[in-house]
């Protein structure tokens, strides 16, 4: 069970990255055990870059929407958009807040 946002021990965040130039953040996304993975981190992508995310993350939300029940696709197509823009992540990582 994941702990509510303010709890002692949070274990979840909002992210705030920029979109590179091409229009993603540089991450690939996967289900695994009805959990939304980021699965690789693309050295090159602005996912690397903010040093802010990890292969692990379990993404929750985009931009102040919930992503529960829908594909990896569809995420994937709510985190691409204008290049240089900001996207709002929620993520929650299974480790000791100090890891953020």
């Amino acid at each position: 069970m994941r702990p509510e946002e303010g709890s002692e021990r949070v274990l979840f965040k909002r992210v705030v990255i920029s979109r590179g130039s091409a229009c993603g953040v540089g991450f690939v996304l996967r289900w695994r055990q009805n959990r939304l993975l980021i699965s690789e981190i693309d050295p090159s992508g602005s996912a690397h870059a903010s040093k802010k995310l990890r292969v692990g993350d379990e993404v929750l939300g985009v931009d102040k929407q919930s992503v529960s029940g829908m594909t990896a696709r569809a995420v994937a197509d709510l985190v691409r958009g204008p290049a240089g823009k900001t996207l709002t992540l929620t993520i929650y990582r299974q480790h000791s807040p100090s890891n953020w």
